[in-house]
């Protein structure tokens, strides 16, 4: 089934471009998941909880990388998180409708489901650490059912997209057919 053409619908395959289109912005207007900042982090020791988290990353980030700058160094930024997959997650597709307008359509409010010590640490595992996915997790009880498994975390955290090459090409020799997509296998 297709979209009215009046809509002129565009199927777009975010993980291809240009044009790029920001999907942490996506589902932050769209309520399918929390922003966080350091601002969200609110009540007593915010204040201090900033200050060390970005003394930690004045300390540790690379200026080669980073720049030399005390402000870009002490940055601290912002991440979404899935209410259900926490950051175990991406938007993949989109459709963007250049004529669907709507004067009634109200911008839904925005996600907010995280505890205030899950806010400061998602925040800081992902500043700190991020290539080690421990922000990922919502909190302690997220379920491993619901995090990439240990292939799909070697896939997406592996950088040279010859080893990525190479390692779907191993997989896809030990399949002896294709596997159903996860969401039609529950």
């Amino acid at each position: 089934k297709s979209l009215p053409a009046e809509l002129d619908a565009e199927i777009v395959n975010t993980d291809e471009g240009p044009p790029y289109y920001h999907v942490q912005t996506i589902g932050a207007v769209c309520a399918e998941d929390e922003h966080i900042e350091a601002k969200d982090v609110d009540g007593e020791g915010r204040d201090d909880w900033q200050e060390e988290l970005s003394d930690r990353l004045e300390e540790t980030r690379d200026p080669k990388m980073w720049g030399t700058e005390s402000e870009m160094l002490r940055k601290i930024f912002g991440v979404n998180v899935h209410p259900v997959w926490g950051g175990w997650y991406a938007y993949r597709a989109l459709i963007v409708l250049r004529k669907g307008t709507q004067a009634s359509l109200q911008q839904p409010e925005p996600l907010t489901f995280l505890m205030l010590e899950d806010k400061k640490r998602i925040l800081s595992e992902y500043n700190l650490r991020h290539q080690l996915c421990l922000w990922r997790d919502i909190n302690d009880s997220h379920v491993p059912e619901r995090r990439y498994s240990p292939e799909e975390y070697f896939f997406f955290t592996e950088t040279s997209p010859d080893k990525r090459r190479r390692f779907l090409e191993m997989k896809a020799s030990q399949m002896a057919a294709v596997p159903r997509p996860r969401w039609e296998a529950r």
